[in-house]
């Protein structure tokens, strides 16, 4: 048996930046800082994290319009951007502050799209698959889903729809 004597590093000593939407209003920023880095970062008061969103203008060149600048707590290595809007496309850069108040990027991401919202406004078109109860659109008709503004219970979805997320009902 082959024993590994040490376990993976904490840090890497390395610069950089990644990012993961979370859904539709949220993106969850990372990065490290080499050492030299933090240690400019230290000098200037301490890293800020800003969010930029990105627009393309006419000429398909990008515009950069700053939305929001967090200065998280010391060594702090990533950050979650709530309240995004759907659809729309960001990008981050983590710098420190230079003595007259001015930004001095160190790291800037490339861009990410949050997710669009998901719609729930259309009925499916198709007949549930093979051997699945009845008509889909017959079934959805018995529980008035095609009344707009017609609120059901849970209990009434699942007694009225059994092919729905896999449910039975009762005595099936």
């Amino acid at each position: 048996m082959i024993m590994i004597s040490q376990s993976l590093p904490t840090f890497y000593d390395d610069n950089m930046i990644g990012f993961f939407p979370q859904s539709p209003g949220t993106i969850f920023v990372y990065w490290e800082l080499s050492r030299e880095l933090w240690e400019a970062v230290d000098e200037m008061g301490g890293a800020f994290i800003r969010l930029y969103r990105v627009l393309e203008n006419d000429n398909s060149e990008y515009e950069y319009h700053l939305t929001r600048e967090i200065k998280p707590p010391p060594y702090t290595d990533n950050w979650y951007f709530d309240g995004l809007e759907p659809g729309v496309r960001y990008c981050f850069e983590v710098g420190g502050k230079l003595s007259d108040g001015s930004f001095l990027p160190l790291l800037k991401s490339e861009t990410v799209s949050t997710p669009p919202v998901p719609r729930f406004d259309v009925l499916p078109r198709q007949g549930p698959a093979a051997g699945e109860a009845g008509n889909a659109r017959e079934v959805l008709r018995g529980t008035h889903l095609e009344e707009a503004g017609k609120n059901i219970e849970l209990a009434e979805v699942l007694t009225s729809m059994p092919f729905y997320m896999g449910y039975r009902k009762p005595g099936d």
